[in-house]
């Protein structure tokens, strides 16, 4: 495992020049609207079902005589539409983009009867999620090669599909993926016991211990997820204009779910092939780094990239960590398309 920290991954992974940023902080908010939302509003929209029929929600851009097809497979609790700053930079390259909302959150289906838990029947059922869109959407059209953006929740969603679908992505770029659950106030192993507990007597369903209702006011002094004031800004525009997209904790289930899950993927990650850059916050409060550490190490062809100072969101934190993000994304994938 290869481990660069900050800025300095740039100058060691970035191979060929591109525009550091689509939209530099300064001046964010006018040019996102003038840019970035006529780009948005042409996405191809569609819906296909997941595991037992859940609508899942998508958007795609295809791009003539692309690079390749970029799948971005977003955390928990987030949607494909504050996704558009990213999507608007990787169609820019020359990808085309494809995009959608995990079950039980964004735009997808709700679970339950309140939509506002965050709850998964089976974690694997993610999993099947990723294969069938991939199937049924991206396959769809002819893609000279695929890659692969994942974020948090959705890094180890792709994570466990690169270990059971070596043959599908070229590259993939694991953005403070969630192979180790931070349980905070609880440790791991009281987390895991009390999860099993409440399942057991039939309260899967149910918020776990400390979780509770989404917060839509959530201030920027409270936040722990960015840097960039104007992103957050931005961020919390989108959620006011698509309130049903709000997401509150998680359920008994989940934890159960997840935590079994990240166990078994730092297990599996030994048998992942596909050349991956993992990208680490040393200010994550939401994942342990120890997770990401010990699948990197185990990992054939991965290079984990240490962010100073950063918050969890790197893909929404501010220029001078967001541009590394982006040059060494786009390095990766450049060079596994040679």
């Amino acid at each position: 495992m290869k481990i660069f920290f900050g800025l300095l991954s740039a100058l060691v992974l970035t191979t060929f020049s591109l525009p550091a940023h689509a939209i530099p902080e300064a001046g964010f908010q006018a040019t996102f609207e003038s840019a970035v939302v006529p780009f948005f509003a042409t996405g191809e929209a569609g819906e296909l079902a997941g595991v037992k029929g859940a609508k899942l929600r998508y958007l795609s851009f295809v791009t003539p005589n692309e690079r390749g097809a970029i799948v971005v497979v977003n955390g928990r609790a987030e949607t494909f539409v504050k996704y558009a700053e990213l999507a608007y930079d990787l169609h820019a390259q020359g990808y085309s983009v494809y995009l959608y909302d995990h079950r039980g959150q964004g735009l997808s289906d709700r679970l339950l009867a309140n939509p506002r838990i965050g709850h998964v029947e089976r974690f694997d059922d993610y999993v099947t999620d990723l294969e069938t869109f991939i199937h049924d959407v991206v396959d769809a059209r002819p893609h000279a090669r695929r890659f692969l953006v994942a974020h948090s929740m959705g890094g180890a969603i792709g994570a466990l599909y690169l270990a059971k679908h070596p043959e599908t992505f070229a590259a993939a770029s694991l953005v403070t993926p969630m192979l180790e659950v931070n349980t905070a106030p609880f440790p791991s192993w009281i987390a895991r016991a009390l999860a099993n507990v409440n399942v057991a007597f039939g309260l899967g369903r149910r918020y776990a211990p400390s979780q509770g209702d989404h917060d839509p006011t959530n201030t920027w002094d409270k936040q722990q997820l960015t840097h960039s004031r104007a992103r957050f800004d931005k961020k919390q525009e989108i959620g006011k204009a698509y309130p049903q997209t709000g997401l509150g904790g998680v359920s008994n289930r989940w934890v159960q779910q997840s935590l079994r899950a990240t166990s078994r993927l730092r297990k599996l990650a030994a048998t992942i092939q596909t050349p991956i850059v993992l990208f680490q916050a040393d200010r994550d409060a939401l994942v342990k780094a120890s997770g990401q550490n010990s699948f990197c190490k185990k990992a054939a062809h991965c290079t984990l990239v240490r962010f100073s100072e950063t918050f969890h969101n790197v893909i929404q934190e501010r220029d001078a960590v967001r541009d590394v993000f982006l040059a060494d994304t786009l390095a990766l994938f450049g060079a596994a398309a040679r």
